[in-house]
């Protein structure tokens, strides 16, 4: 029997190729978990207010469907940066397929790169949960920095920026992994340094701002640190990652269909007709059906390798359209995961004694994971907008009554969407939108209650430029002196 210790020929890992007892590409896979962590997670600490907020201007009930139907399904590297980049565009189409893009992206890179933290270990090596510890603390940092960087750069600058900083994240992460030892050791130490700088100048004059951003810039310098330390040895292994057959990629994807087409044909066939029967021609689902359909025709020609190419490309407009109509997605993952709790329910009922009591337990696990996520997801949905509308995050400022607690604060109908904009004739900069919002949520009370929001966002307009104008009256003469002197 082995311990660390005295490791078996069979468990023991090459000296030459480890860092602390590590392998050296350990650190390289920390930080493209980590950056792929921080775009995702500063993305979601914008979505929300994206929706509600910004362009779309969703109501929240709309905004948690889509929400919820983003979180999900997690489905690699460029799909994502691609949706992150893809979301600096104020256009409702582009948004909702850069949401896809997400959506399938992640399907390809957070199982895989878990995959290869382990497969790095021998089977057996005493070593390897520790390994899945420190790779577990580089998706902890990568989801402490990101809404202190992007949330700040979103709601201070403006939405594109936020999603341009998410964008950039997932591309350091991107060139880490697949860059040499040299460029990797500059990547990492080059974004831990210009990372570290940005969340020390966005906190610099507030003490408190500060001491939450200084301890986790510390971290990620330390970290980068070790990891270029432990590169300079070595990096990832070549053969990390691949194929355990090569050969079996370029087989065909369905070999038995090829042998038996016409009932295949036929059912694809019927199919169609059916959901032409039942769906509107032109409408969003008559889309669906044909993408699919066109998949299914090909795929019996198709090898493995292809078949993945070209199923991605389909599925990513028919996420887009399911995200936007969240009742359908949330009837498909209702209907899909029963029928899988089904499967699993009678695969246990039928299986020996001692299978059955194991898989009665993961049974009981699932279902308390399901309830799990589905908490933790309202940290950036409901949770997200109770804080940004309810909780006063200025110390010694307004303090908010018990008779304002879950009310609607109408001030965020000034928001900072109108960051960088012309309005009015006025290009808007971060101080006038504060002296506008300053103003709103004092001036709503004193409008009658039976107005409809569309007055009411109109009347708050109309008392924002108001603000804006004595703002503006108010620094010209301050201008001229400062001119003068």
């Amino acid at each position: 029997m082995s311990d660390e210790r005295s490791p078996s020929a069979s468990t023991a890992l090459d000296p030459a190729a480890t860092f602390l007892g590590h392998p050296r590409g350990l650190f390289v896979l920390f930080f493209v978990e980590m950056w792929e962590r921080f775009s995702y997670y500063g993305m979601r600490a914008l979505l929300i207010f994206y929706m509600t907020k910004g362009f779309l201007g969703f109501g929240d009930k709309q905004a948690y469907g889509v929400y919820g139907a983003y979180t999900a399904v997690i489905l690699g590297g460029m799909l994502m940066a691609a949706g992150h980049l893809l979301m600096t565009f104020e256009n409702t189409n582009a948004f909702f397929t850069a949401l896809a893009l997400l959506i399938c992206g992640n399907g390809f890179f957070k199982p895989n790169i878990s995959t290869m933290v382990g497969s790095m270990y021998p089977a057996g090596n005493p070593k390897r949960d520790r390994g899945f510890t420190i790779f577990y603390m580089g998706i902890n940092l990568g989801a402490a920095m990101s809404p202190l960087l992007c949330g700040a750069v979103g709601e201070t600058f403006g939405w594109h920026y936020g999603f341009g900083l998410a964008t950039l994240g997932m591309l350091a992460g991107l060139f880490t992994f697949v860059a040499g030892r040299s460029i990797a050791r500059l990547l990492i130490g080059a974004t831990a340094v210009v990372t570290c700088s940005g969340m020390v100048l966005f906190a610099w004059g507030s003490p408190v701002e500060l001491g939450v951003n200084a301890p986790i810039g510390i971290a990620l310098l330390v970290a980068a640190v070790v990891a270029i330390a432990a590169l300079a040895g070595g990096g990832l292994p070549p053969a990390l990652g691949a194929a355990k057959d090569a050969r079996r990629m370029e087989h065909p994807a369905v070999e038995a269909i090829r042998n038996q087409p016409v009932p295949y044909y036929l059912a694809i066939i019927g199919t169609t007709l059916l959901i032409n029967h039942v769906v509107e021609q032109g409408s969003e689902y008559s889309v669906i059906s044909m993408l699919v359909g066109l998949f299914a025709i090909l795929l019996p020609w198709l090898n493995a390798r292809n078949a993945v190419y070209l199923g991605t490309a389909t599925l990513v407009p028919a996420v887009a359209i399911l995200v936007q109509n969240n009742a359908v997605a949330g009837l498909l993952l209702t209907v899909f995961g029963g029928l899988a709790m089904f499967k699993l329910a009678a695969d246990a009922y039928q299986a020996p004694k001692i299978e059955r009591e194991r898989m009665q337990v993961v049974l009981i696990l699932m279902f308390f994971s399901m309830l799990f996520w589905a908490f933790f997801e309202q940290a950036g949905s409901s949770l997200s907008n109770f804080t940004d509308r309810n909780v006063n995050r200025v110390v010694g400022g307004e303090v908010i009554t018990a008779s304002e607690v879950g009310q609607k604060r109408e001030s965020l109908k000034i928001t900072s969407a109108f960051l960088g904009r012309e309005i009015a004739g006025r290009q808007w900069d971060v101080k006038l939108v504060d002296a506008a919002q300053g103003t709103a949520n004092q001036f709503i009370r004193s409008l009658p209650k039976e107005l409809s929001d569309p007055e009411i966002q109109q009347l708050v307009n109309a008392q924002a430029l108001k603000t804006v104008d004595e703002l503006i009256a108010k620094r010209k003469p301050a201008e001229a002196k400062s001119e003068e002197s």
